[in-house]
């Protein structure tokens, strides 16, 4: 996108009290993107037909509003929609899910950008490290990053170790479990992480390559942030 379009979204922004988000939208034509972008608005906010809460002031508040529709090259449209901060309070997860949740299932819709007005700001800081802590812990400064999952399951400790090995020595920066690897017999976690790390290290040692390796510590209750910090 041209960065023009990104500055009035940051100047809009400026002058309102919601946040505003850019989707995407592939469509034939300007009145399917309209009801497209209009479904949109509905599913990302109240998630329910518009006839239940119309007249009311959840409609009016709650949701999401077409603050502009616009041509983006053949078929495509860019449509700028607002949603208000009240909707999501303190909770991050619900803004990631009222930005793109159902939404992300559409064929033809893609979240473009989002701005946040300053209360917001303040409420979502950012990122603790950011892009530049990613860069200063994998050493690359420049250029894309390289991330992959082992895999699949059913893999033995030792061939997922030597994944890792393998995939460390080819330049691949960050390295994680696949999310269905939890403590199965063939591969339990304290082995699989250990091995794994190992082998991170022992790829810096062969190739000068520094990889991260980021093991999956989900688990029942209580059992995730032990897995945590048995990982540390």
């Amino acid at each position: 996108m041209d960065s023009l379009d990104f500055a009035k979204l940051h100047a809009d922004c400026e002058t309102s009290h919601r946040f505003m988000v850019i989707y995407r939208i592939y469509s034939r034509s300007w009145d399917e993107a309209k009801t497209t972008a209009w479904n949109i608005a509905i599913e990302q906010s109240v998630e329910c037909p518009y006839c239940m809460v119309e007249g009311t002031t959840i409609a009016d508040t709650i949701v999401g509003k077409i603050e502009q529709l616009s041509p983006d090259g053949p078929e495509h449209y860019l449509a700028v929609i607002s949603y208000t901060p009240e909707a999501v309070g303190a909770e991050f997860t619900e803004f990631i899910n009222m930005l793109f949740g159902n939404s992300s299932l559409q064929k033809g819709v893609r979240l473009i950008a989002f701005c946040l007005p300053d209360e917001m700001n303040h409420t979502f800081p950012g990122p603790r490290f950011g892009q530049e802590g990613i860069r200063q812990l994998t050493g690359i400064h420049q250029g894309p990053i390289l991330m992959s999952a082992i895999k699949p399951l059913g893999t033995p400790v030792s061939r997922l170790a030597r994944m890792v090995y393998d995939l460390a020595c080819g330049g691949c920066s960050i390295i994680k479990d696949d999310h269905n690897l939890f403590n199965q017999t063939y591969a339990p976690f304290e082995e699989r992480v250990r091995a794994c790390v190992e082998a991170v290290n022992a790829a810096y040692e062969d190739s000068g390559n520094r990889a991260l390796y980021v093991a999956n510590c989900n688990g029942d209750g209580e059992e995730s942030i032990q897995r945590a910090w048995k990982a540390r």
